[in-house]
Formats: structure tokens, sequence, C-alpha cells
């Protein structure tokens, strides 16, 4: 799992962008760079806060064991 904190940007009304940024300030710049690329549109920026992963299957072998 990634261990550090990433943000996304998020134009309302659209898709997430696939871009991560390491630092809120980098998320920050790009939103206020799309704002001026789009002035009629709405962005927010978004913190991940948790990864959810399914974890591989344990095999528990039962042979060989006692009582």
């Amino acid at each position: 799992m990634n261990d550090q904190q990433y943000y996304y940007i998020m134009r309302i009304g659209h898709s997430v962008s696939k871009v991560r940024h390491s630092t809120f300030e980098s998320a920050k710049t790009e939103a206020l760079r799309l704002a001026e690329q789009h002035p009629e549109s709405q962005f927010e920026i978004l913190k991940c806060i948790a990864e959810v992963r399914r974890t591989q299957v344990e095999v528990v072998m039962l042979e060989g064991k006692t009582k």
C-alpha cells in the first residue's frame, strides 16, 4: 500500500483526474491552472485518506496437526 498521502483534482460534474499530486500545494496549483482554463467550472481538491485492497487467500495445512 502507499504510505504517502496524495491528492486528486475533480472538476464538478466530470470524472476525477487520474493524476496524483504528492503535495497539497501541487494540487492547489493545478486546480488554479484548471480554473483559469475553465472559468465556468468549479474544482475540488480531494485528499486520499485510505486505500482498500483484497488480500490473498490463505491456505492452512491440516495434515500433521495434533489434537
